[in-house]
């Protein structure tokens, strides 16, 4: 079952803003049918939109934001309006807008992360690499570090973001050393992808043997070991996230069904959380200081996560979600399930002890994908974006409500009213009757 928050909160608002809200100026320049061979050249970044879809209009900001940043870069970035161009939109299979996609010399990468600048730069990192001035050279998945301080750059994002690294000399061509390039290959668009000889490797990274995978995240590193992870594509999906990281709808569902681990979700709040005593700093700080001393345990099963807000958390619940609180979900029964412990008082070892008891099947489960579930879903969001409307713009709400529900109202008034009753004196009239006697007496 998709979650329909975000497009059930906007329907309405949607229908009439969206036909007065013009796109603002932007450097992305627009594309024609002859895009349909132009994509199998070069790097196309591209963003498949209709001039109707209010969705598409609050991204075009940020990917015009997306475009400067890539100015000075081989990848071409664009838009394809698919109303004017529906032949040509048929034939690149767009479903829904708006849809960012990018065209590495004709090979189709869909993009459904967050809609955010950093995030849509990062994903056209991942799947443009290095660029050679020869166009039509492709980048190599796998980027080769050739100096410790090439290293040491690259190490210190470990605390922003993800990346995998293969130690080896140069003259491997093991097993494990071909598993990582076949692993490089299939997900370079999803994870940075490195290689060092193990002669420039920080002294400080203890890796037994070479070759050797390891992943650095979150300020640390993990060394992969075949004998305990096991499947190298499964640890892959397993550590490609943070410890903690934020999520947004996007994401939700990749982050879930990926590694088919349970999702701990926190509701906090991001203003909230920055302030030194507040509930929802101390549950942020609770959540860190669980996965530093049972993360090891946990890992396994569990993934933590954190919402901003109560918006998408309400939704999965199906109830107004406080901040701060925390429920496991998931995503792929679409099951959920409470604590009962009090979220002020709530302990690590309280914590520990109930996501122990989800792994074992000893919480009850809520939700599901049933149909009277589905139907309860839809009722809520329905109820919700009308109290979100009313709220928020109470004047188009009332005119989007109020009118339908007025000429309603005078309609049922007036066939109610009506006086469906009829005498005998309405269906014959007196002349006929007068004329009938005549003919009798005579």
């Amino acid at each position: 079952m998709t979650l329909y928050a975000e497009a059930t909160r906007s329907f309405y608002f949607l229908a009439f803003a969206s036909l007065c809200m013009p796109f603002t100026p932007t450097i992305v320049f627009d594309l024609d049918d002859r895009f349909l061979e132009a994509k199998e050249n070069g790097l196309w970044l591209v963003m498949l939109y209709a001039p109707w879809c209010g969705h598409c209009k609050r991204l075009l900001p940020t990917f015009d934001q997306v475009a400067r940043a890539l100015s000075g870069s081989h990848v071409q970035v664009a838009k394809l309006d698919c109303t004017k161009y529906p032949s040509l939109a048929n034939k690149l299979r767009v479903n829904g807008y708006p849809t960012i996609r990018l065209y590495r010399h004709g090979e189709l990468f869909e993009y459904t992360g967050e809609r955010t600048k950093e995030a849509i730069m990062d994903f056209t990192d991942k799947v443009t690499g290095q660029v050679s001035i020869e166009i039509d050279l492709l980048p190599p998945v796998i980027r080769t570090l050739d100096t410790k301080e090439d290293f040491w750059s690259i190490r210190d994002k470990s605390a922003r973001s993800v990346f995998f690294l293969l130690v080896d000399d140069r003259t491997d061509n093991s097993d494990v050393s071909r598993e990582y390039h076949h692993l490089a290959q299939k997900y370079f668009h999803k994870a940075f992808f490195y290689r060092i000889d193990v002669k420039l490797l920080s002294e400080d990274i203890d890796v037994t043997k070479v070759p050797a995978i390891v992943v650095f995240k979150d300020t640390t590193y993990v060394v992969y070991k075949a004998e305990q992870d096991g499947d190298l594509e499964r640890w892959f999906q397993s550590e490609r996230w943070p410890a903690f990281p934020l999520i947004k709808h996007e994401t939700l569902y990749e982050i879930g069904t990926c590694c088919n681990k349970y999702l701990v979700v926190f509701v906090l709040d991001f203003v909230e959380k920055r302030k030194a005593n507040s509930p929802v700093k101390k549950m942020d700080e609770l959540a860190k200081s669980l996965w530093r001393r049972y993360g090891s345990i946990l890992k396994k099963h569990f993934q933590l996560v954190w919402f901003d807000g109560n918006s998408l958390a309400s939704s999965i619940l199906l109830r107004v979600a406080p901040v701060p609180s925390l429920f496991v979900f998931n995503a792929t029964s679409h099951y959920h399930y409470l604590p009962e412990d009090d979220m002020a008082n709530l302990t690590e070892e309280a914590l520990l002890l109930f996501l122990q008891r989800v792994e074992n099947g000893d919480v009850k489960p809520r939700g599901g994908r049933g149909l009277v579930q589905r139907i309860k879903h839809f009722l809520f969001e329905f109820f919700s974006s009308v109290l979100v409307m009313f709220s928020n713009q109470p004047l188009l709400a009332c005119c989007l409500f109020g009118l339908p529900l007025g000429i309603a109202s005078v309609i049922c008034y007036t066939i109610c009213s009506t006086d469906v009753s009829m005498s005998t004196d309405e269906v014959y009239d007196e002349s006929d009757e007068s004329g009938s006697d005549h003919e009798k007496a005579e």
